[in-house]
């Protein structure tokens, strides 16, 4: 956590819930070169499968490096399990600090990084692993918009809109906004920016958007609540949430489920990842957790936790499928869980 960030938080004071059981885990098996990579992330943040789910993009925060993985999953027995390949290392002048990521496409990279930019990469081909070589960036944001310069991003999502051009979100952490991007297929161009949301907003730690397109969900790490706004309503810089989850104490990673009705957050100050469920998919209102399932021993957890905000996971995914869960943290660097069995 920045120091600049980390004044800005409250402190939840809360601790782990004693006698939780950490639930089991899927078993990941990884080639040697994947293995390498992978150790060389150091503490893993972000994570972001590719849309055609073959490909996995790990950030290493301080390494400020980008792991990208072939990945299969094997669903021949009971429960899956994770094969990863082909470990390479995607690393950039400008990438400092890395924290969240997206696909553009099944070959391009969004990648935010505290140090100040957004970087749009071209990546190498599949079939390429190893230390791989430096990126220059197709396309780098520095502004949020032409008044406002982009302070330090943080989380990052894609909403795909059509052959020709999709919208990129960012979350500012440090001046509390979440700034919207139009990028022109290819990433030929990137039209100048807007502030999207920015009213109520503490530190904003993760974004994600509803399959359907309707519901953006704010990881607001500072109020430790999750703002839920409805994007078929007009939104701008003084839009209220239309929704509240609350019940976490510092909300980061987040996604919702394939049918929208369910969304898993990643708590970084506890080691537990936590669903909230809103059935017909309408998240208006307000809302408390309808599971949690603690994902790393006590030991990995204090490991870690530096301060209150700190030592739970912090990346979190869901494979296209909506069946396996997988979070990344600073001592349990990538851990995989199927959401079938351990959210019953």
């Amino acid at each position: 956590m920045d120091a600049a960030m980390e004044n800005a938080a409250e402190t939840s004071g809360s601790g782990p819930e004693v006698g939780s059981d950490v639930v089991p885990q899927l078993q990941i098996i990884m080639s040697a070169g994947a293995r390498e990579v992978m150790d060389r992330l150091g503490r893993t943040e972000d994570l972001r499968f590719s849309p055609d789910g073959e490909r996995l993009a790990i950030l290493g925060f301080h390494s400020n490096m980008c792991g990208l993985f072939s990945l299969a999953l094997d669903r021949s027995a009971p429960l899956p399990v994770l094969y990863m390949d082909g470990g390479l290392e995607l690393r950039s002048a400008t990438m400092k600090s890395p924290h969240g990521v997206d696909f553009l496409d099944d070959d391009k990279v969004v990648v935010a990084s505290r140090g100040g930019k957004v970087d749009i990469f071209r990546l190498p081909a599949a079939s390429v692993s190893g230390p791989g070589s430096a990126l220059t960036p197709l396309r780098l944001i520095t502004r949020a918009s032409p008044f406002q310069s982009l302070g330090m991003p943080g989380s990052v999502w894609v909403t795909r809109r059509n052959d020709l051009a999709a919208q990129l979100l960012v979350c500012d952490n440090i001046k509390h906004s979440i700034s919207s991007h139009t990028v022109i297929a290819g990433a030929t161009c990137v039209l100048p920016g807007r502030v999207l949301l920015q009213q109520r907003l503490q530190i904003p730690d993760g974004v994600t958007v509803s399959p359907d397109g309707r519901w953006m969900a704010v990881s607001n790490h500072a109020s430790h609540e999750i703002f839920f706004y409805d994007r078929s309503r007009r939104l701008g810089p003084d839009s209220e949430p239309h929704g509240i989850a609350r019940g976490v104490d510092y909300p980061h990673g987040l996604r919702f489920s394939p049918d929208g009705s369910s969304l898993y957050v990643a708590d970084a100050g506890q080691p537990f990842v936590l669903r909230f469920s809103a059935p017909e998919g309408d998240w208006a209102g307000d809302r408390r957790e309808s599971g949690k399932i603690r994902v790393m021993d006590e030991e990995t957890f204090l490991m870690g936790r530096y301060n209150p905000q700190e030592g739970g996971p912090k990346g979190l995914e869901l494979d296209p499928g909506g069946e396996v869960l997988l979070v990344t943290s600073d001592y349990q660097r990538l851990a995989a869980f199927h959401i079938p069995t351990v959210f019953t």
